[in-house]
């Protein structure tokens, strides 16, 4: 549609790599839903995560004079205990994930403002800034690490008992438990990832943007929720998953840097995800429903005789 309305502009080199760049994070806070989405739970305080590592980089490296490699460390570390915490909410003291996260968000989002104010805060190392930009054949590094990333997750997750065990909790956490799964193990582990994965994406944004703000931690959540559960719809019907979860955030960020380029005001953005999560979940549900099974007048199910053969295990 963007190729016939606006081809001038959108058929580009640059609208390619700017779409790839500017749709980093979103596709870093979706890969971090993923886990959480594969083992039934939700995450809601990713974007707040991202807020808060964002903020504590910048203020680190900014006001403390901290080295930017230092400041990341101490993100990452604070990103693993937010994972461990939401995980003994949920898991420990069986508070339902929707709430637990939500409350955990707010919370993050008081602590962005304790630590960063209610200003935006820039002056961050160029080092930081200039890995963000760096570029190999014309595609800014934090799309590789993007990629290096989905791949990592999508091996736990489709090649290792371990993932068969995320799937499994998500699929019957009783049924999962009774085969002797350790149901709570995976999904105190895919909260851990989340917030893990949300305090990279926090950390590249204030590289790519050479700043921070207490805005950036709303900005992300419904785009991220948005890809995943659309991605929920590409490849493996009504079940999250990498690979699909990279097609939607592009497929996504196509949608909106095409309104960007026609001259869309800006609400456009909001409307579109918003409906993309909507129609995302309707199309997930409608996949997972079994399908119904037709019983002919003579009793039978309509299958042939030996249709138990072609079941596949």
């Amino acid at each position: 549609m963007f190729s016939i309305w606006v081809p001038s502009t959108f058929l580009t080199r640059l609208t390619f790599s700017s779409t790839l760049s500017t749709n980093v994070v979103v596709g870093l806070v979706s890969l971090g839903l993923v886990f959480p989405l594969v083992t039934g739970v939700y995450d809601l305080s990713i974007g707040f995560t991202l807020g808060l590592s964002s903020t504590i980089v910048a203020v680190l490296n900014v006001n403390e004079g901290m080295a930017a490699w230092e400041a990341v460390v101490v993100a990452v570390i604070v990103g693993v205990l937010i994972g461990c915490v939401n995980g003994f909410l949920i898991v420990k003291l069986h508070i339902d994930s929707f709430m637990a996260t939500l409350g955990m968000g707010s919370v993050l989002g008081g602590l962005i403002l304790l630590i960063g104010g209610a200003n935006q805060i820039v002056g961050l190392s160029v080092g930081l800034g200039n890995l963000a930009a760096h570029q190999w054949f014309e595609i800014s590094l934090p799309v590789f690490l993007l990629i290096v990333i989905a791949l990592v997750m999508w091996y736990v997750l489709e090649q290792t008992p371990s993932g068969r065990f995320f799937q499994a909790t998500g699929g019957g956490k009783d049924a999962a438990r009774l085969a002797g799964i350790q149901t709570d193990r995976y999904i105190f582990l895919s909260l851990i990832v989340s917030a893990v994965m949300g305090t990279i994406a926090g950390i590249v944004l204030t590289a790519q943007l050479q700043s921070s703000s207490p805005d950036y931690a709303t900005q992300y959540l419904l785009p991220g929720f948005a890809a995943a559960f659309l991605g929920a719809t590409q490849l493996k019907r009504g079940r999250p998953n990498v690979w699909g979860t990279l097609i939607a955030v592009f497929v996504l960020g196509i949608g909106t840097e095409g309104f960007n380029l026609v001259g869309v005001q800006s609400w456009i953005n909001d409307v579109f995800y918003g409906a993309a999560l909507l129609i995302a979940v309707g199309l997930s549900v409608f996949q997972r429903r079994p399908k119904s099974v037709t019983v002919t007048p003579d009793g039978t199910d309509g299958l042939p005789s030996n249709a138990a053969a072609h079941v596949p295990t």
